[in-house]
């Protein structure tokens, strides 16, 4: 919805981060070319890393190697230029990705924002282990949890929301004050 408002606002009046970028395919006839380095140096065009069912075990070793050396390639930069978002939904599904922790923990300062998609902790647990995949989920800033089925990941998540006190004050009656009325606080605890 944003994204159809900006494209009928008047280009002068977009600011530079929403105007649209141009969806680009990679050319067929060889005498153009696209390279990965000239992409992270100009950052010009959405970039989709994309397979089907069927090509998805072919892919998916090319897949990690692009993902690889683009993440190397902006981290690269010194300068934090326009941001570069790079959405991985399924994440399990792409196996081990050697450089997601250091995007996920180094990548805000060079203008590199993460969205990774699971549906279970438990898969990204036995591919990265349970400490990379802490560092890996306490990264993000914002975290967005929908229902899940799964038990262990539902206590994940509800540790990740964090448990809520409340502090209320109960009056009480008592033949030992002034008015005969005392006030304090009663404290309760639940997680979400």
């Amino acid at each position: 919805m944003i994204r159809a408002r900006i494209s009928r606002a008047p280009e002068s009046s977009r600011p530079p981060s929403m105007q649209p970028a141009p969806f680009v395919t990679l050319p067929q006839q060889p005498e153009h070319s696209w390279s990965a380095l000239e992409w992270a140096g100009t950052r010009r065009c959405w970039l989709f890393l994309s397979s089907t069912e069927e090509s998805r075990e072919a892919a998916l070793p090319l897949q990690s190697v692009w993902l690889d050396c683009i993440v190397r390639r902006l981290m690269a930069t010194e300068e934090r230029r326009t941001k570069v978002w790079i959405i991985a939904d399924e994440l399990p599904v792409l196996k081990r990705q050697a450089e997601l922790e250091t995007l996920m923990v180094r990548g805000r300062k060079r203008g590199l924002c993460a969205v990774l998609g699971f549906q279970a902790i438990t898969q990204l647990r036995a591919i990265y282990g349970h400490d990379q995949t802490a560092t890996l989920a306490a990264a993000p800033a914002s975290k967005l949890i929908l229902r899940t089925g799964e038990a262990e990941t539902a206590r994940w998540s509800s540790g990740q929301i964090g448990e809520r006190e409340v502090v209320r004050r109960e009056v009480g009656q008592s033949i030992m004050s002034r008015n005969g009325f005392t006030v304090h606080p009663h404290r309760q605890r639940w997680s979400r």
